[in-house]
């Protein structure tokens, strides 16, 4: 699909916007967790969001991530589900892709390299344990790593940002059914990991952002 290059100017355009807005209530809301996003954000602008496929750009993982969190405030405020709040999901929507600034973090400025950054295979171990915990305690059967998910989890727990059960199933499901993730007795999904999903597909794949 080609957008016009109008149309996406103009959607980033509207997206900065309301990200700006609604940094402004998480820093009302929570401080701590104003103070991590906007780390994350100001981090992303050095970086690619790939090196091919989608925002394969200095700042394309700014980009990406500035466009989730639009879509899925947009789409939550259309469809308003009952289940999850939009907060919940605006969070996830912008720490959902951590470890690519772990994985790239010799292009931040070291004066920028905030300390959460810097795990290694025990954090991302432990991290896996967890998020199984979580997830069996929600239905049983879950299996699987992910070296992107079990990381950008290990940084959240070492910056003190805890998530509740429908963020850590979105965030261990956004990739959907290319998940390392794993449900036994059918594909895992739910509402939450869906909407975060779609919104991550319309992103890369259709606006390749």
């Amino acid at each position: 699909m080609i957008i016009k290059k109008d149309n996406f100017k103009l959607i980033l355009k509207n997206a900065e916007k309301a990200l700006k807005e609604y940094l402004i209530k998480l820093k009302e809301r929570d401080q701590h967790k104003f103070y991590v996003i906007f780390k994350v954000l100001e981090m992303s602008k050095y970086l690619k969001a790939s090196n091919k496929y989608h925002g394969a750009y200095k700042g394309g993982l700014f980009d990406h991530l500035k466009l989730v969190f639009y879509l899925c405030y947009k789409i939550y405020n259309l469809i308003t589900p009952e289940e999850f709040s939009l907060e919940d999901l605006c969070d996830i929507a912008l720490l959902h892709d951590m470890e690519k600034i772990n994985n790239s973090i010799n292009e931040i400025p070291p004066n920028l390299r905030e300390k959460f950054l810097f795990i290694d295979e025990n954090n991302e171990n432990s991290a896996n344990k967890l998020i199984l915990n979580v997830l069996n305690s929600m239905e049983y059967g879950h299996y699987g790593s992910s070296h992107h998910v079990d990381r950008t989890f290990a940084m959240l727990s070492k910056a003190d940002i805890e998530l509740n059960d429908n963020q850590v199933f979105g965030l261990v499901y956004h990739h959907g059914g290319w998940s390392n993730y794993k449900l036994r007795k059918s594909p895992a999904s739910n509402s939450f990991s869906g909407l975060l999903h779609a919104c991550d597909m319309i992103a890369s794949k259709t606006m390749n952002i």
